[in-house]
């Protein structure tokens, strides 16, 4: 039930990721490769089922219950290691990135004159060099709000606007 309260709040409108159990460990990312199989919900199971090993352990004081829990404890960050010592980084050459930094004071980011916001967006892509694989912006760079699912479905790219048909052919 814990998983799943997990998954739903993660998929809700108001959620915050970093609540999920698994992932408490972000920074010990030695620890926990195995979550490649798993992901973020594997390891909220994991915590899980230690603390109730761990609980078990200390309240019967048997040595297999107390074995039990410490395996489970040790088991995935060995199995971490290994995965970690086995991993090499494939060498697929380099990448031509250009970032964009339209320098757009806060205070006129959303209350300031559009059209210019755009059209010095469009100007600095104008000026990255045409062999860059790819051009980096802030995520608030588009100076407008725009309805996503209708830029991506749209059959023709002026269904979406002449800024978004004007973005698209600076980037052919």
């Amino acid at each position: 039930a814990w998983i799943s309260t997990e998954y739903w709040y993660t998929t809700g409108e108001f959620s915050w990721p970093w609540l999920v159990l698994g992932n408490g460990f972000s920074h010990d990312i030695w620890a926990v490769q195995w979550y490649e199989y798993t992901g973020v919900f594997g390891g909220s199971l994991w915590v899980l089922v230690c603390n109730l090993l761990v609980f078990e352990a200390l309240r019967s004081r048997s040595r297999r219950r107390i074995l039990a829990a410490a395996a489970a404890v040790v088991l995935p960050p060995a199995v971490s290691l290994c995965i970690g010592a086995a991993w090499r980084q494939p060498d697929q050459g380099t990448v031509r990135v250009s970032i964009i930094q339209p320098n757009v004071d806060c205070y006129d980011k959303f209350h300031g004159d559009v059209s210019r916001q755009e059209r010095n967006l469009i100007d600095l892509i104008g000026q990255v060099p045409s062999d860059a694989q790819f051009i980096l912006l802030p995520e608030t760079a588009v100076p407008d709000y725009y309805w996503e699912p209708a830029l991506s479905t749209t059959p023709d790219d002026s269904a979406a606007g002449p800024f978004w048909q004007e973005l698209a052919d600076s980037l052919r």
